[in-house]
């Protein structure tokens, strides 16, 4: 509707009603019948529309019936029950119910369930407890360079190590890997407690594939394998045991040793020997300056008999020893080699060993080494006053043609060769060989190492041969009148 202007002389100004002014003299505004009932009949409509009874005396009736018609015609919204039903189609969704049905259906995704996912922070990857986000390729890089979530420090002792504070982890798993800083050397049977999970032995495997007590040097860096029993030490130190050569086990530099003939001090020198264990590892010893006792037992503090107390006229090796583990040396006295039995250590743990000469007991109640000077392999018998060398040692004497000497009690069973001195005191022939196929004193073809020939006057001559040569037996064989023959030495096999 609008207001009559299509009314003639309806007298709208500006479009609208006026009144009428009666000192200005202008007439008011005509209000037609047709519009009044217009304009009530509009009313009505909307009032009857609301299903109300227009009532002449009732002029609230157009507000409420709007009302009525306002609340009947709204948009209905739905509520959380009916967004996350998902069934209704008539309620409105406002922006807060979309997000609720769409969280009910779409949920936070699982190992078992599709849904939404969350990317992790840095922190949260380093951090390692998140389960319910996702680490992108750039984070995962990062972890996995500065290995934020198995490296770590040791603190501890050198016997029982402590790593603390490995993100996630919270008990020990077969073939859990672990890189490890140890802020210490190991000791002996070293462990390792991480996150406070328990102690496991610190393994390393050796040459043959045997897992022993791994050995660790202070910040080490090493990867850590578990293998359901104990932590396997990936990248052990290197064996500085490395060359296996059986035939260099007793070489030695400026070896010397001796005996006095009037103790029972056996004195040992070396500027450096090599050693080597039962597998022929061999190890280079310096600064040899021993004495073995024999008359003490040997063990890991004393010098001594391998086999306690020693007899008479009686042939002993010499053997250093040391300690691999500890480094402490020793020397020892031992006949083992007369049954075919391995020299025995001093102790235990020491591990590598190697010969270095042999000494012979004297006859006395003292069993004191016979006197002697050993320089390298080769050993002379010591003349000294007093001493139980007063004289050089002699081996035979008087009438023999080409008679076998024995030597067992003049040179150990490892010499190479003997040096003997023959003294020749009558106007005679006389000789000394290896064997018995060698010919008289005088024969020009077949002559003896060791030979005198010597025709003179009644009485004769003194006359006085040394000479060495290989050992090819237990014996050594001579021919003599009236002579003497001695033992000055001999070069040990070492």
């Amino acid at each position: 509707m609008d207001f009559p202007k299509s009314v003639p002389s309806v007298g709208l100004v500006d479009g609208k009603f006026i009144d009428e002014d009666a000192v200005a003299g202008t007439p008011g505004s005509l209000i037609p019948s047709e519009w009044g009932n217009a304009v009530t009949l509009e009313m009505l409509k909307v009032i009857e529309d609301a299903g109300l009874t227009p009532d002449e005396d009732d002029n609230t009736q157009l507000s409420a019936a709007i009302k009525v018609l306002v609340e009947d015609g709204a948009v209905e919204f739905a509520s959380q029950t009916d967004a996350e039903g998902g069934t209704n189609t008539t309620k409105a969704m406002s922006a807060l119910r979309v997000f609720q049905a769409i969280a009910k259906v779409v949920t936070q995704a699982t190992e078992s369930a599709f849904g939404w996912l969350k990317i992790a922070t840095l922190s949260q990857a380093n951090t390692g407890t998140d389960d319910s986000t996702a680490i992108t390729p750039k984070k995962l890089a990062a972890v996995l360079q500065a290995q934020t979530l198995n490296a770590g420090a040791t603190t501890g002792t050198a016997t029982a190590y402590v790593l603390s504070n490995i993100p996630g982890l919270s008990s020990y798993v077969s073939k859990l890997r672990l890189n490890v800083t140890f802020h210490v050397g190991s000791g002996a049977n070293p462990t390792i407690n991480v996150n406070t999970l328990g102690e496991k032995n610190l393994k390393q495997y050796d040459s043959t594939g045997a897992k022993v007590n791994a050995v660790i040097s202070a910040w080490l860096i090493s990867d850590l394998l578990y293998d359901g029993t104990d932590f396997i030490l990936v990248d052990p130190l290197p064996n500085a045991v490395a060359q296996r050569r059986q035939s260099l086990r007793g070489q030695a530099v400026n070896w010397k040793s001796s005996a006095d003939g009037l103790s029972s001090s056996y004195i040992c020198s070396a500027d450096s020997v090599i050693l080597a264990n039962t597998a022929g590892d061999t190890t280079v010893v310096d600064n040899i300056a021993l004495t073995l006792n024999t008359a003490a037992t040997a063990s890991a503090t004393v010098d001594g008999m391998a086999t306690g107390a020693v007899a008479a006229s009686t042939w002993y090796n010499v053997y250093v020893w040391q300690n691999s583990a500890t480094g402490v040396k020793r020397v020892t006295g031992d006949n083992n080699h007369t049954t075919g039995l391995a020299p025995t250590p001093p102790a235990a743990g020491f591990d590598l060993w190697a010969k270095r000469g042999s000494f012979r007991t004297d006859g006395t109640a003292n069993k004191y080494p016979l006197r002697c000077i050993q320089t390298g392999d080769r050993l002379i018998w010591g003349v000294a006053a007093g001493s139980n060398g007063t004289s050089i040692r002699q081996m035979s004497a008087g009438v023999a043609t080409n008679a076998a000497v024995p030597i067992a009690a003049f040179v150990p069973n490892s010499a190479r060769t003997i040096q003997v001195l023959l003294v020749q005191v009558t106007a005679s022939a006389a000789c000394v060989a290896p064997n018995s196929s060698y010919g008289a004193a005088n024969d020009n073809v077949n002559p003896p190492p060791v030979s005198s020939y010597f025709i003179g006057g009644s009485g004769g001559a003194t006359s006085k041969l040394p000479g060495d040569f290989v050992i090819e037996g237990p014996n050594i064989y001579w021919t003599s009148v009236n002579e003497k023959l001695f033992c000055v030495g001999y070069e040990d096999s070492l």
